[in-house]
């Protein structure tokens, strides 16, 4: 019995000091490493952050003058000339001059809008080609046009004379890079002594006032406006004395610069 304790306890303690020393050869070759730097190679693929945003745009272009100065007629190619009543002049011919109005708009932000509404009004002097009872000359892209139209004193217009006329242009949807436009062919109005604007030179005419956009956003609340500024006609002096031709010193076609409005949330 004493020599299996005296065994026993031999091979115990074989065991501890074996351990032992295999534990102390592992931390020495783990220390070893500690001092020893570790490199990892490869690609990591991140992508372009972009960051949502509402906005919308909006320009106007009047261009002309499609009517011939000289007799009349009207023409495909516009002129900066413009045929003016003189009664006193070389003719005394009179005939309204054309020209050509056109509105964009563009969703020039990364979300959807909706309920796009474009208003503008026409006159007095120079409006929409148009007869009764209502049959305006113009196209859209998208959406629907519904008029108003009247005579000074709001009282009805007869489609040649001096008035003014306002439009509501609307639009359900515009995704993000989509725009429409709306093209109004113009003339020259009646006077009340019934001779076609214009009827003398070095005269200002306002074609329109500005335009305004509004649109709603995907954002509780949040809508859209911008106002384009306003078109004028600027009848310049004659070509030369005793004339019925005159010049447009602003010449066309010209655009109004972008209105813009824009949400970022």
């Amino acid at each position: 019995m004493r020599r299996r304790r005296r065994s026993d306890r031999y091979i115990l303690s074989l065991t501890v000091l074996l351990v032992s020393a295999l534990s102390l050869s592992l931390i020495g070759y783990g220390y070893a490493l500690w001092s020893q730097n570790l490199y990892i190679e490869g690609t990591i693929k991140t992508g372009d952050f972009i960051k949502d945003v509402a906005s919308i745009r909006i320009r106007k272009t009047l261009e002309g003058v499609f009517t011939n100065p000289y007799n009349g007629l009207e023409q495909n190619t516009g002129i900066n000339l413009i045929h003016v009543y003189n009664k006193t002049g070389e003719n005394v011919y009179n005939w309204a001059s054309i020209l050509k109005l056109t509105i964009v708009i563009e969703n020039n932000g990364t979300t959807e809008l909706t309920n796009i509404l474009v208003r503008d009004r026409l006159g007095t002097n120079i409006g929409p080609i148009a007869a009764p009872p209502g049959s305006y000359n113009y196209s859209v892209t998208a959406g629907t046009v519904s008029w108003l139209s009247y005579a000074p004193g709001h009282n009805p217009w007869d489609f040649i004379h001096f008035g003014w006329s306002e439009f509501n242009w609307t639009i359900p949807t515009l995704n993000k890079g989509e725009s429409a436009m709306i093209v109004i062919w113009l003339r020259t109005l009646m006077n009340p002594t019934d001779k076609w604007e214009p009827t003398s030179a070095d005269k200002t005419y306002n074609v329109n006032d500005g335009a305004s956009v509004a649109a709603s956003t995907i954002y509780n609340h949040v809508t859209l406006s911008a106002t384009t500024k306003g078109i004028s006609l600027i009848v310049d002096g004659y070509i030369r004395p005793e004339s019925s031709i005159a010049t447009i010193s602003n010449p066309l076609p010209y655009s109004t610069p972008w209105a813009c409005d824009k949400y970022e949330p």
